[in-house]
């Protein structure tokens, strides 16, 4: 049987188990699980499996990073264009300036811009939710009660 090759699909293959490899190898379970013991296998495993889930999640991230980055760029550029067509008088038909209206808005959502109302509503819900718990720690807030202290002595 080949101990490194058992070792590397043990370590590498998501489910594998002892009982697998040793059906697998035709090996006692015993035999298998007290080399892995021994090296470690388990903790390699969970090693493995934490750093492969920790890779496909910074991988997703990145690719979900470039596709906001693209789409503030091209949200950009369609702006430009809609300022352009105001600016050269090109926009002047009740259609074309609906066109240019329903842009901005596109724009304003994709770039996240928030009017001042917006704003001022985010800022009172934000207020009520710290109120509330400051009022929610405050009720569970614990007592402390010393007994048994020495006759005379006073907290």
């Amino acid at each position: 049987m080949n101990w490194e090759q058992a070792k590397t699909e043990y370590i590498t293959t998501p489910g594998m188990t002892y009982r697998k490899l040793a059906k697998k190898y035709n090996k006692s379970l015993s035999a298998i699980a007290r080399r892995g013991s021994e090296e470690g296998w388990k903790e390699q495993q969970e090693r493995n499996a934490i750093e492969v889930t920790t890779k496909a999640v910074e991988q997703a991230l990145d690719e979900r990073s470039e596709d906001i980055a693209r789409m503030f760029r091209i949200a950009r550029k369609v702006l430009d264009k809609a300022e352009t067509m105001v600016d050269s008088g090109t926009a002047n038909t009740p259609s074309a300036l609906k066109e240019v209206t329903m842009v901005l808005k596109n724009a304003k959502e994709v770039l996240m811009i928030q009017s001042d109302a917006d704003d001022e509503e985010q800022r009172e819900r934000i207020a009520k939710l710290r109120k509330e718990a400051q009022t929610d720690a405050e009720k569970t807030a614990p007592t402390i009660e010393i007994v048994g202290l020495p006759e005379g002595f006073d907290v």
